[in-house]
């Protein structure tokens, strides 16, 4: 357990940000971490009812609404989503557990004044100072690491290598925001810290009920996992993260080369009448969330069917009102493919339906790679897949040249 004890300064006075507490907390989120904020930070305070209005705010000024909507289409395409559900649906769990987000766009720092905090916790003023010093150290990796920030177009198309990162964004907060606390707060190992975070898990399970899987089962990963990996690393993590959930996951897999798939080249050649929607990774996670969401009740795929990923991309169009896609996996040996291939055939019924495809999918295994294609591009899938581009990366670097991205080497100005 996580124990905290709060300093004399109330964080909130009147609703409003206590600045003696503001200078306190972030002396020793600064000292923490190794750096010093470069600037006085945009700080706002919300209430609970302000919290999605914010967020929204937030997200339509780095993507517009068609880009996630074309983004959420696409998984429902290959079944990691369920149809007609959208992002400000599902994020009304969320709502109640946010109690602070740095918003990377403006810059802005934001802070919610009456989140609930569990009546077993004594002292709330300390649960306050760790969110504040766990937000303000975003601010510092912004400013330290921009480059796992701003590159919010291309980290719309790269889902897998954005989960490794807020991995290691947000493992690593909770670190410094816990050293912060200096000996006022017991240091967690990762196993204390994954078991306090189950139990909050199981018992917020009610309002979790109604949330796409790939939302409620995933939400809790980055910290879980980061705080593993930054436990061990510690400020390292921020210089060399994670760049897929596998890497994430499994600390023998953590520097890991795997298949980077660019299937750009495949737009030109949709058959007439079909356009592009969206390209994307699942990785391991989305991949567990499919095969697990999808299995017919009482009937769980096999243990580990989406580990041994070594890498994947789908890309979904629309032919006339239909959703259509090609999905290309790598795996790390041929009967990791075989297994894979076993366990989505228990599932494909569902995720068809799901799409509302028009027929089955189309699989295909060859050696350690599976290609899956919709009805309306399985005919097409042979031409398709040979313009398929790969190369093998380890590296966040590696991935980003891959893609032809550049990197960012300052924080790009806020609006």
């Amino acid at each position: 357990m996580l124990l905290l004890v709060g300093c004399a300064a109330p964080v909130f006075e009147g609703g409003e940000l206590n600045r003696v507490a503001l200078a306190t907390v972030q002396q020793r989120t600064e000292r923490a971490f190794g750096v010093a904020l470069d600037a006085p930070l945009d700080i706002q305070v919300i209430s609970r009812d302000q919290v999605r209005e914010a967020r929204r705010a937030e997200s339509l000024r780095v993507y517009s609404d068609d880009a996630l909507r074309a983004q959420l289409d696409a998984f429902t395409a290959v079944g990691i989503w369920p149809d007609g559900v959208g992002v400000e649906q599902a994020e009304r769990a969320i709502e109640d557990q946010t109690a602070g987000f740095y918003e990377p766009k403006s810059q802005r720092l934001v802070l919610v004044r009456d989140t609930p905090i569990p009546w077993q916790i004594l002292d709330r003023n300390a649960v306050r100072e760790w969110v504040l010093s766990h937000e303000l150290t975003h601010a510092l990796q912004h400013q330290t690491h921009p480059d796992l920030f701003d590159h919010a177009e291309f980290f719309l198309g790269q889902s897998d290598l954005r989960r490794g990162l807020e991995g290691a964004i947000e493992g690593q907060a909770v670190l410094v925001a816990t050293l912060s606390r200096g000996k006022r707060a017991a240091f967690p190992t990762p196993s204390v810290y994954a078991t306090d975070m189950e139990n909050f898990v199981a018992a917020s399970a009610k309002q979790w009920a109604a949330v796409p899987a790939l939302l409620r089962d995933t939400w809790y990963l980055p910290y879980v996992a980061g705080y593993r990996l930054a436990h061990a690393e510690r400020n390292a993590l921020l210089d060399d993260p994670p760049i897929s959930s596998e890497q994430l996951l499994h600390a023998d897999r953590r520097h890991q080369r795997f298949e980077a798939i660019d299937l750009a080249a495949l737009r030109p050649w949709l058959p007439a009448g079909c356009r592009f929607v969206h390209e994307d990774s699942a990785g391991e996670v989305g991949l567990s969330v499919l095969l697990t969401d999808l299995a017919a009740q009482g009937d769980a795929p096999p243990a580990g069917a989406a580990e041994g990923w070594a890498g994947d991309r789908f890309l979904v169009a629309r032919c006339g009102d239909r959703r259509e896609f090609v999905w290309l996996l790598s795996w790390d040996s041929e009967a990791d493919a075989i297994e894979f291939e076993s366990a989505y055939a228990g599932v494909a019924d569902a995720a068809r339906l799901r799409a509302g495809l028009s027929g089955p999918q189309v699989v295909r295994r060859l050696g350690r790679d599976v290609q899956i294609a919709s009805p309306a591009l399985a005919p097409r899938s042979g031409d398709l897949f040979a313009r398929v581009r790969r190369g093998r990366v380890a590296t966040y670097d590696q991935l980003l040249a891959f893609f032809g991205e550049s990197k960012v080497t300052q924080r790009m100005p806020g609006p």
